[in-house]
């Protein structure tokens, strides 16, 4: 179910981003084909979205679906986070009615979104990060010696490596701090409170991945 939403015609808000996803992302492998030489070329992955979104409300599932039918109460929640300009109520209402949407929110819409499970839904802002600011992207294994799971390291660019401090330093300014929603193919995998900005223009996602799903999710961010 595709969710209707109302551009904003002002500057888009600010998101914050962390360090670290706690779940782990659902990526298809691509289908395999002949290179130059006539050999079969080894699989890749599909490209796959990734934002990071600020997040106005988060609600349980189960609790989501009182607020249906509710103008007022929608166009209160607006106001107050000030996402009237990219939402009107009743677009808010027919998002709860219509429940987690199965097709990601365009990244410069505002709405509704759920996490990977279907458990929590969250009102969520335009993504102040996306794709286009990643520079690279290596799977990392535990240190030689070590067992553990692996994670994938996410080099910025310089204009991502920008926005990355100016919109945590937003974040972990507010009272009480903010909440930010990392999403990949449209579902949340993580929604943690930004603690303090973070200036360095990496950062590593981590949701207990063996090899093969690391390099899998790394691929397929790297297309």
């Amino acid at each position: 179910m595709t969710h209707a939403v109302r551009r904003h015609t002002g500057a888009t808000r600010t998101a914050a981003l962390t360090i670290t996803l706690a779940a782990s992302a659902a990526v298809l492998a691509g289908c395999s084909g002949d290179n130059d030489d006539g050999e079969r070329a080894e699989p890749s992955a599909p490209a796959a979205s990734f934002e990071v979104r600020a997040v106005a409300v988060t609600v349980p599932v189960t609790q989501w679906s009182e607020q249906e039918g509710d103008t007022d109460a929608a166009a209160a929640v607006l106001a107050a986070w000030g996402l009237d300009g990219w939402l009107t109520p009743d677009d808010y209402v027919a998002q709860v009615a219509a429940g987690c949407p199965d097709a990601p929110l365009p990244a410069d819409y505002a709405g509704w979104v759920c996490d990977e499970y279907g458990f929590t839904a969250y009102l969520v802002f335009p993504a102040a990060l996306t794709a286009d600011d990643v520079a690279s992207v290596e799977p990392v294994g535990p240190s030689e010696g070590v067992s553990g799971p692996w994670r994938v390291l996410v080099e910025l660019t310089e204009e991502g490596g920008a926005k990355q401090a100016e919109l945590t330093a937003e974040a972990s300014a507010r009272d009480p701090q903010g909440a930010v929603a990392i999403m990949i193919d449209g579902d949340v995998v993580s929604a943690p409170i930004v603690a303090q900005p973070l200036t360095t223009p990496a950062f590593s996602l981590e949701g207990g991945w063996d090899e093969d799903k690391a390099r899998i999710i790394a691929d397929s961010l790297s297309n």
